[in-house]
């Protein structure tokens, strides 16, 4: 087993490989060895050559045995298994890693919890051959066979929507829809824009899609790129889960990109009735938003598998998903009265300008 913050070959490469080599699937992964498992299994099935690319997994910290399992996979493995191991430093940090030590100028990233479909590779390879200055995204898909919590179905059932759209030409994917979870883009475009910002640990991935935005690169939504998304995290990371990206958009706009907070106030009247309802009367308060968390909260645990609680329940989760996000951006503001003025004036400039120190 290799050292912490070190580097090995899970499959010798034969001499000619690397100029071959269509792709470099990264990979970062942080004790999850079950699900990265899976992972590495359905990639024996991609409808490209093995030898044309190669996947490397970047072991962020594990102590689950990710390592040792890598390792004794490889041998059943067609594709070339490199693995890495470092210090636990974050997603970013990861990513950056398994980009550095790609040999392939086409860097394809995947999460531990995708299973990508045979086509999903070739669609991205065939996506960036005539070009190269696209970010192509993939979509993530539920699962066919397995039951999610109500909080991943709900998560699910947004993004579904995004794809939709795309899809039908509704709108054109950009740096927004940008998830590293099944994306690509040509290594030389990651190391201009100076890769992942590892400060983030969420969101990491739209706050470097606005700098390749600046760069000038196009984003290319491609349906037939599938993957299947198992989402397994629990109630309690789900609700971290839009604290961090409230945080994440007020970082971005301290840090020269007012955009990710001028979106907020933009896009919140397009928010259901219900939504802003509560935001408005809980954002910035933090007794009522506590009160309006222990309520919904309650309702999402109860929920029983019948279709008429399942389905409120997963109304609850979208209101308490937003709430927990406005409410965020609302105390990063300096509270509910400074909230409401930025939803009416949606002056970015002003909003930041008085925050509280």
């Amino acid at each position: 087993m290799a050292s912490a913050e070190s580097t090995s070959e899970a499959q010798s490469p034969d001499a000619l490989g690397a100029p071959t080599l269509r792709a470099s699937i990264v990979i970062p992964t942080h004790n999850r060895r079950d699900s990265l498992r899976r992972t590495l299994l359905a990639l024996a099935r991609q409808s490209i050559a093995a030898e044309r690319f190669e996947t490397l997994v970047i072991c962020d910290g594990c102590t689950d045995g990710s390592v040792h399992m890598c390792h004794e996979l490889s041998p059943e493995l067609p594709y070339r298994l490199r693995v890495i191991e470092q210090t636990n430093s974050g997603p970013a940090a990861a990513r950056n890693r398994g980009v550095e030590e790609a040999l392939a100028s086409l860097i394809v990233f995947l999460d531990d919890d995708i299973v990508p479909d045979p086509a999903l590779l070739a669609t991205h390879v065939r996506a960036h051959n005539p070009q190269d200055n696209l970010v192509t995204i993939g979509p993530m898909l539920p699962p066919p066979d397995e039951a999610l919590s109500v909080w991943a179905e709900w998560e699910n059932s947004v993004v579904l929507r995004e794809y939709r759209a795309m899809e039908s030409g509704k709108y054109h994917a950009t740096e927004r829809q940008f998830f590293t979870g099944n994306a690509a883009m040509r290594k030389q475009h990651l190391i201009t824009v100076g890769g992942f910002n590892p400060d983030f640990r969420r969101a990491e991935d739209v706050e470097l899609a606005i700098r390749l935005l600046e760069a000038g690169v196009t984003f290319t939504f491609l349906p037939d790129a599938r993957s299947w998304h198992y989402i397994s995290r629990s109630f309690e990371n789900w609700l971290k889960t839009p604290v961090k990206y409230a945080e994440a958009d007020v970082l971005m706009a301290c840090d020269g990109y007012p955009n990710t907070l001028g979106v907020v106030a933009k896009e919140f009247p397009n928010r259901s009735l219900a939504v802003r309802a509560l935001v408005r009367a809980c954002a910035g308060h933090r007794r009522r938003t506590g009160a309006a968390e222990s309520a919904l909260r309650r309702l999402i645990l109860r929920a029983e598998d019948s279709g008429k609680r399942r389905r409120a329940a997963r109304a609850a989760c979208s209101l308490l998903f937003n709430l927990r996000y406005y409410h965020q951006i609302a105390t990063l503001l300096g509270g509910a009265r400074q909230f409401r003025a930025f939803l009416h004036t949606r002056d970015v400039r002003a909003a930041l300008a008085a925050m509280p120190a």
